[in-house]
């Protein structure tokens, strides 16, 4: 008899220049942020290339069973450029659930503004707030939250959001996302 697949919740926290993951579930923790190439480094065509790359990875990695992606990305308001880095990420994900033969996961995708209203209150947060709230809440339990970057903590962020749809993650009081 096979044990059943843990609950996985994957946060993408999307960026050119660096993109933020998070897998997360009872038994799983992993955090990153992908800098490979670096912006400078490469044309806009290869970064994309190279995050459709990390997202396929982690989610060959990981198998997750929601996958939770920032809906606005921080390109300073280069709408074709976010589009572009969203369908990188979501094609490799679905690249990734191919690769490991199991069935896609629910896709979620957040504004940011709904992240950190769920997470501090406040629709309006810093993203140092947020990264405060989240050390707060799970550093204890995860103590390089502090050390790792602001992409990969708002990673974690999505990850713990995505964990409570699943019904994996008890630690998140219940609140309406808007």
């Amino acid at each position: 008899m096979t044990e059943p697949r843990e609950a996985i919740a994957l946060g993408i926290d999307p960026g050119l220049r660096a993109t933020g993951f998070c897998a997360l579930g009872d038994r799983t923790y992993a955090l990153a942020t992908d800098t490979r190439p670096k912006a400078q480094e490469k044309t806009h065509i290869a970064r994309l290339c190279c995050l459709e790359d990390a997202a396929r990875e982690w989610v060959r990695e990981y198998r997750p069973c929601v996958v939770v992606l920032e809906e606005q990305c921080s390109m300073r308001g280069n709408a074709a450029v976010q589009e572009k880095v969203f369908a990188a990420l979501a094609m490799g994900c679905r690249r990734g659930f191919q690769d490991a033969g199991i069935e896609e996961p629910l896709f979620l995708v957040i504004a940011p503004s709904s992240v950190k209203k769920y997470l501090t209150g406040s629709g309006n947060a810093q993203t140092w707030q947020v990264v405060d709230a989240l050390i707060e809440l799970y550093g204890k339990q995860h103590p390089d939250l502090a050390e790792v970057g602001e992409d990969a903590v708002m990673a974690y962020g999505m990850a713990r959001i995505g964990l409570l749809v699943a019904g994996g993650d008890e630690t998140l009081p219940v609140r309406e996302l808007s």
